[in-house]
């Protein structure tokens, strides 16, 4: 958490089709992403957060099953970095 944006823990998680973050902006001027990577750090993709909402979907069908990172990045500062599980 972050005086200027405030992200939840994603969920479900583990995840099965789809991942769900949370967030709320309380600086608009941000630039916010987060990044999808794996265990060697390899990047799936990375996704920008709107301040307009306040909730972030992806989707994981298409990933192998197995433990992924997720990174908050703010200003393309690297924040914080949290485990995801994938599960079928």
């Amino acid at each position: 958490s972050n005086s200027t944006l405030h992200v939840r823990d994603v969920y479900p998680n583990p995840a099965n089709s789809e991942a769900v973050f949370e967030y709320e902006f309380f600086d608009a001027g941000l630039a916010a992403k987060i990044s999808l990577h794996n265990i060697l750090g390899t990047e799936f993709n990375a996704y920008t957060l709107d301040p307009g909402h306040r909730k972030l979907k992806i989707r994981t069908d298409h990933l192998s099953p197995g433990i992924y990172f997720y990174t908050l990045y703010i200003n393309n500062e690297n924040l914080v970095t949290r485990k995801l599980v994938v599960k079928r």
